[in-house]
């Protein structure tokens, strides 16, 4: 039963019908009709607005497991080709432009989410973050898809209502840098570089009940293309690996720890073993042997390797297991991985998605896209069907479960 926080705003959802079970009744509407639900009354408006209707929805089984992709638009999306023409097969030389696209693993639908026209144009590289609590994602940095010099701007979109705001921009244009979501509200930010390509250490949290941004005391080291991750259950921000301003490319074997309680960074060493490889296709997992990061790794043997936290020790060990990334994603790209919970509070599957090997451009036209696949508890893949729409290898991805 949905308990209402003000029960008089849910009353008489349904007329004939009682409350609890009008309640049991929408939960099972899926999340794309939200919108339109509430244009029905104030007491359905109200109820799609609370946070029990949604935990109501995941106790039910009734929710909706939806991935948040920002990824290359296919040409015919950019320029239509003419109507009695056929699509011609020659790669895309023009630079991409970019979208939002959710892929909702419940039903196996492929949506991409219309922007405002001439208001805004998806940043090349931003970061894709999802908002549990609010139902909202955030776009946050990247590039300027004109200019290609990176942006502090961060944009909002609720998934509910289906409106776009411009919400509070960074302290700092940024691109290439860390960022991830802590307790729902809170998104951090740290490193990347400036539009002189000079790496930084400067980092920042955002709260997205108050729209503002708060910085934080500067990392210890310059951290271009690291990767930022957390744990459900700890308010940690983590920054791994990255590179100084000149060390070009060679990736650190370190990762610093932001921890709110002290307002302070930690290092901790031997975290990224490989030098040569972007830390960012990674997912954070809270498994059954306690926490664990899996490492995608792009080449032509991908590889699979499990960090478990050694809590008594303050140590870090590498698992000996390998698990074989299907063939399907192209070794040559890394992949976008984000891991996702069935039941909305642990995370149980793991989505990789990379380049498709087989497609002739970066739109991904002319072939369906097979890139992607879902890594289950059981440790098996599971194939995603991928339409050549929705081909463009990503590059950010967050999850969220309605």
């Amino acid at each position: 039963m949905v308990e209402a926080e003000t029960p008089r705003r849910y009353c008489n959802l349904i007329p004939g019908l009682p409350d609890d079970l009008a309640a049991e009744c929408l939960i099972r509407v899926p999340y794309t009709s939200h919108s339109e639900m509430g244009f029905v009354s104030r007491s359905w408006k109200a109820l799609i607005a609370s946070n029990s209707f949604y935990a109501e929805r995941r106790r039910l089984s009734f929710s909706d497991r939806l991935l948040c992709l920002v990824q290359p638009l296919p040409t015919s999306q950019i320029h239509p080709p003419e109507p009695s023409g056929d699509v011609d097969c020659k790669p895309d030389t023009e630079q991409p432009t970019y979208g939002l696209t959710v892929y909702n693993a419940t039903d196996q639908t492929w949506q991409r989410i219309s922007t405002p026209q001439n208001s805004l144009h998806v940043p090349m590289f931003c970061h894709c973050v999802a908002l549990p609590s609010s139902r909202k994602l955030l776009l946050l940095g990247g590039w300027d898809p004109q200019t290609l010099e990176p942006v502090s701007a961060v944009y909002s979109y609720n998934l509910i209502t289906r409106e776009w705001t411009r919400a509070a921009s960074m302290s700092k244009a940024r691109s290439f840098f860390a960022c991830t979501a802590v307790g729902g509200n809170r998104v951090y930010v740290a490193g990347g570089h400036d539009s002189q390509k000079n790496a930084l250490k400067s980092a920042e949290v955002y709260d997205a009940d108050e729209d503002e941004w708060t910085t934080l005391p500067e990392m210890e080291q310059e951290r271009d293309e690291c990767h930022g991750m957390s744990w459900r259950d700890e308010d940690k921000f983590w920054v791994v690996s990255g590179y100084g301003t000149d060390c070009q490319g060679q990736f650190r074997h370190d990762a610093e720890c932001y921890d709110p309680g002290t307002n302070s960074w930690t290092v901790v060493e031997n975290v990224w073993p490989f030098a040569a490889l972007s830390p960012r296709c990674t997912a954070a997992i809270t498994g059954h042997k306690g926490r664990e990061w899996h490492w995608f790794l792009g080449s032509q043997q991908l590889r699979l390797q499990e960090l478990n936290s050694n809590e008594e020790g303050g140590s870090w060990d590498v698992a000996r297991s390998v698990i074989r990334v299907p063939e399907g994603i192209d070794g040559s790209n890394l992949p976008c991985v984000a891991g996702f919970g069935l039941d909305g509070e642990g995370c149980d599957e793991v989505f990789v998605m990379g380049s498709d090997s087989k497609r002739p451009g970066a739109g991904g036209v002319c072939c369906a896209g097979e890139g992607a696949f879902i890594l289950g508890r059981d440790k098996k893949w599971r194939h995603v069907h991928r339409p050549s729409a929705f081909a463009g290898s990503p590059y950010s991805a967050s999850y969220l479960v309605l």
